[in-house]
């Protein structure tokens, strides 16, 4: 136990790493399909993430950003905690899907050149994991934003474009 205090933070890190590697990687680290299946396991995958971002966590988080901004200042701490919640989880699973296909053996073996970005190191992979989080989640916070406000100074919710004044 003193051996593991005297190393650091360092040392741990890659403990840490093996606790919240995906549980799925294992099922998904092979591109062969078994069976009868259309698309291997880890294409799956992706789609029905990209699907629940595309269909319902995105918008969701356009609809509550437009409901905050329209409050004013009598937007509730619940309202924003939401919001954050929704920004944390487009960006969990955005960064997630990056991280697995980027760190798949066969995608680092059929194309080098493209796959490869995240280091082999613990370190390097939370590092980089971390980065696609906060990227992801102010990413979208601005696209999110620019939307809202364009409807703000473009229309009225009816799908009209309004002329200025």
């Amino acid at each position: 136990m003193r051996e593991e205090k005297s190393k650091g933070f360092g040392a741990a890190l890659p403990d840490f790493y093996t606790i919240v590697q995906h549980p799925y990687s294992s099922l998904c680290s092979s591109p062969e399909m078994i069976g009868d299946q259309l698309f291997d396991s880890h294409f799956e995958m992706t789609l029905t993430k990209s699907i629940g971002l595309f269909v319902e966590a995105v918008p969701g988080t356009i609809v509550q950003l437009a409901a905050i901004t329209r409050s004013g200042s009598n937007t509730s701490s619940t309202a924003a905690f939401s919001l954050a919640c929704c920004l944390m989880t487009v960006a969990f699973a955005s960064s997630n899907m990056s991280h697995d296909w980027d760190t798949g053996k066969h995608n680092r073996k059929s194309v080098p050149y493209f796959y490869g970005y995240v280091p082999d190191k613990a370190k390097g992979k939370v590092l980089m994991f971390v980065s696609f989080y906060y990227l992801s989640a102010f990413n979208l916070l601005a696209r999110a934003l620019t939307c809202v406000l364009l409807q703000l100074k473009g229309g009225g919710g009816d799908g009209r474009v309004r002329s200025p004044q």
